[in-house]
């Protein structure tokens, strides 16, 4: 437990450094997979300046999740980056696609504290990975993967693996669970694919035409789970609404279903436990301005991922965390609510848990909202 409280720059009070800092050490990828964002975007790769980890004292052991929306593994020295972490004794979750994380690339991170590692894999077959993931090697990448996972076979350290579910890999969705199951790790999230750009070949892919039949795939899932007892768990943005609920109540919790095993490890969500409901004066059930920050790639620190409040490579986290623009930022979000309410960091993260996936508003993302009503999902059009 931090004792360690400052004069807060608002109200008088205390306010400790945040619960979880997300730090984005790239733009770009080595990837160019169908569903991505990153697959749209123009820019070059570009990289942290680690300088600007020499400035994060202040949240000494804090929890860090590194590469939520862009893949960390590629910056030029990431194993000096972790080595920094492991210094500052924080607990990492990594977010990976796996490409680039054999003992060769990062030897770093086999020595760190990592809390949780998520790769994201689509589909289990070689040939629908690698047209989904474009530019990937499945042989290769499963050989990282599984190797880092026996590695941390006799640490506490837990597995989850991300999922994106369209048409191309909806079938072998059991297979995808059964075969991580088997190699030992604790969550598939089984995440529905949300269109992020007009492009034609992927409207196309949007299960929202087909989503009663993938609500079933995702029962059957379920049902296989826990009948045979798998100690696996597996969550999806469907479960809160199945009708299978009501046979099995005590195997649901929200997108949560876990089969009874006892070796099943629940998977802390970190997100939902530090950013997730009011707190600090805000009428909004987000309390992301006092818990949490993002450090981007130009050393740039942001609060709720919108509002840039400083820069590491001029100034120390601490003093960024308790400035005036922060301050600013927190009392902007206190006292106006449509803010929050059109955050699709809060609706796709913060609260992914209750997604309403029976709604077409959840198959587009956020510049696609105010033409959906005219996309064509089986045309792939935007009439």
């Amino acid at each position: 437990m931090f004792t360690f409280l400052r004069k807060r720059h608002d109200e008088g009070g205390t306010l400790p450094p945040p619960d979880l800092i997300e730090i984005e050490p790239t733009l770009g990828c080595n990837l160019r997979c169908v569903m991505c964002h990153v697959s749209y975007m123009n820019e070059k790769v570009k990289s942290l300046d680690l300088e600007a980890l020499n400035r994060l004292s202040f949240i000494e052991g804090r929890h860090v999740i590194i590469g939520s929306v862009f893949e960390p593994t590629i910056h030029p020295r990431f194993n000096d980056l972790i080595g920094r972490l492991n210094a500052n004794r924080n607990r990492i979750e990594l977010i990976t696609n796996g490409t680039r994380i054999s003992k060769l690339d990062a030897p770093a991170i086999y020595d760190s504290d990592l809390s949780i590692v998520t790769f994201s894999f689509d589909g289990i077959r070689r040939d629908t990975y690698e047209q989904i993931r474009r530019n990937a090697d499945y042989d290769k990448t499963l050989r990282n993967i599984l190797y880092f996972r026996e590695r941390f076979r006799e640490r506490p350290t837990y597995f989850a693996l991300n999922t994106t579910l369209m048409r191309k890999n909806l079938e072998e969705t059991w297979e995808t669970v059964d075969f991580w199951d088997q190699h030992g790790f604790d969550v598939a999230r089984l995440i529905f694919m949300v269109v992020r750009d007009s492009n034609a070949d992927l409207i196309r892919e949007s299960l929202y035409p087909i989503r009663e039949a993938a609500f079933a795939v995702l029962d059957s899932v379920a049902e296989r789970l826990i009948t045979e007892q798998r100690r696996i768990s597996v969550r999806a943005g469907w479960y809160p609404f199945s009708p299978l609920r009501l046979r099995y109540p005590q195997h649901f919790d929200r997108d949560l279903v876990t089969s009874g095993n006892p070796a099943t490890r629940v998977v802390p969500t970190l997100r939902q436990d530090y950013q997730l409901g009011p707190a600090f004066g805000m009428r909004f059930p987000c309390k992301s301005p006092f818990t949490y920050a993002r450090i981007l790639w130009d050393g740039g620190v942001q609060l709720c991922q919108q509002f840039v409040v400083g820069n590491l490579l001029k100034q120390s986290f601490e003093d960024i965390w308790y400035g005036a623009r922060a301050h600013k930022v927190r009392q902007l979000l206190r006292s106006k609510m449509d803010v929050c309410n059109a955050c699709d960091y809060y609706r796709y993260c913060i609260k992914s848990q209750e997604v309403d996936v029976t709604q077409k508003a959840y198959y587009v993302y956020d510049k696609l909202q105010p033409v959906l009503d005219r996309i064509d999902f089986e045309r792939g059009v935007v009439n």
